[in-house]
């Protein structure tokens, strides 16, 4: 059960990931249906959907810190997707290894080439943790890039508030 817990963690949180590019996309562009274009119709591609992002990025107005932080940290991402497809992708199988003294399970990975390799729950796990600090430094990203532009609009609220009560907000 943890394993498939940790392979969860994996998928929720490259799933994540792509949220992320595609808000500083929108940011970066000020056009969230081109944003989603360029990050979700590239669907099942994640080293084209990278390469999409950096493009974009890399022709962008940001800093040249903010661009190369940016692909420093897709760089990172693009070293670690073949392991996350395998963890993902990969068809697993458990033995059994049964003797007198003891059961040992094991869970291997089948690789498309044939091969097989042991999974492990900590090297998930390894794997999990990598991509939740890219994500925590992403995230901040993100969000400073999200307030930047709403501090560089002039926004008044076209809505009724539920409460009844209209509020200024404060930038």
């Amino acid at each position: 059960m943890d394993l498939l817990a940790e392979i969860g963690k994996v998928t929720v949180r490259w799933a994540a990931l792509d949220l992320l590019l595609f808000q500083i996309l929108t940011c970066v562009l000020e056009n969230a249906e081109a944003a989603h274009k360029i990050i979700f119709n590239l669907q099942g591609a994640g080293l084209q959907r990278l390469a999409a992002f950096n493009d974009t990025i890399g022709a962008s107005a940001l800093s040249l810190e903010e661009r190369s932080a940016l692909l420093d940290i897709t760089r990172r991402c693009k070293d670690m997707i073949g392991e996350r497809n395998d963890i993902v992708h990969s068809p697993m199988a458990t033995h059994f290894v049964i003797s007198a003294d003891f059961v040992r399970q094991t869970t291997v990975r089948m690789r498309k080439d044939g091969r097989t390799s042991t999974v492990t729950v900590a090297d998930i796990k390894k794997h999990t943790t990598k991509i939740g600090l890219i994500l925590h430094e992403i995230e901040q990203i993100a969000h400073r890039l999200m307030l930047e532009k709403l501090s560089d609009c002039e926004y008044e609220a076209d809505w009724d508030d539920p409460t009844g009560q209209d509020r200024d907000i404060a930038m």
